[in-house]
């Protein structure tokens, strides 16, 4: 059903949640970040991107830019279920349509879905279609919500018809902790983009350690002049970078912190450059 280190079990999906099983965690509805900012720390022309599903909204991004290749990957299935819900939505809502029903999923505990939100969910792919059902009805928890800081995607109408354009099928979902996605990546990529998992790994006590070896196996399924990239609100995520000068230097990394960006997220900057 996936690829990935997971397999599918809908009951547990259901019925025990995260503190069990952490690949059944919440999803986010909309994103917090300012995505599209990050493209222009990223300049590469039609890349081929590998990026954390997320609320979905960072593939739809890169896809409606340019990139020629979008794979997909997050810990938690329902991170595959909300992209999967927006995918099918861009085939049949108009741009005020969808984002009223991806407004909606937050609220799900306190209306019922609507119109629109069935006749998406039932075009969604088979591979996430039965969950979704089973969620709107069961588990509205599943999906987060009561951000104060989410950002509008997209946020005009020109930007949702290139995404219309640009997604046409389901995105490749690797079901998979970002310390194993490795095993299950083909091909090469211009564009890494882990979002802030690196906060996870020290909120969940790992060694900083620990996350320059997910670089050091993300390093071979990245192209000559590509870049991994990382967000964060913790000035930890990037002071564990700086203790690994001398690996960053045999590995031929540049690692960069952009001053001018005008938010409160703080993006590092991984290129490869040789």
């Amino acid at each position: 059903m996936f690829k990935g280190e997971f397999k599918f079990d809908l009951n547990n999906a259901l019925d025990r949640g995260p503190f069990y099983f952490p690949q059944y965690e919440q999803a986010y509805c909309i994103t917090n970040e300012p995505i599209e900012e990050w493209l222009k720390l990223t300049p590469v022309k039609n890349p081929r991107v590998l990026t954390v599903a997320a609320s979905g909204d960072q593939p739809l991004m890169y896809a409606a830019h340019g990139a020629s290749h979008v794979d997909t990957f997050d810990l938690t299935l329902n991170a595959c279920v909300m992209l999967d819900f927006k995918t099918s939505a861009l085939q049949q809502l108009n741009f005020s349509q969808y984002l009223d029903t991806v407004q909606e999923l937050r609220h799900l505990d306190m209306l019922a879905a609507s119109e629109n939100t069935i006749r998406v969910v039932s075009n969604m792919p088979p591979r996430t279609r039965a969950l979704m059902q089973k969620i709107i009805r069961h588990r509205p928890n599943a999906f987060q919500r009561d951000m104060d800081d989410d950002t509008v995607f997209p946020s005009n109408e020109n930007t949702y018809a290139k995404m219309q354009r640009a997604t046409t099928k389901p995105f490749e979902f690797i079901w998979a902790n970002l310390m194993n996605v490795h095993n299950y990546i083909d091909g090469k990529y211009d564009i890494i983009n882990t979002s802030n998992i690196f906060e996870h790994y020290i909120g969940h006590g790992r060694l900083p350690a620990d996350i320059k070896e997910t670089i050091e196996t993300l390093w071979p399924h990245l192209n000559i002049g590509g870049y991994i990239l990382c967000t964060t609100l913790w000035p930890t995520v990037p002071d564990a970078l700086k203790r690994f000068p001398t690996t960053w230097a045999k590995i031929g990394a540049n690692i960069s912190i952009p001053k001018n960006i005008d938010s409160k997220w703080t993006p590092i900057i991984i290129q490869k450059t040789r």
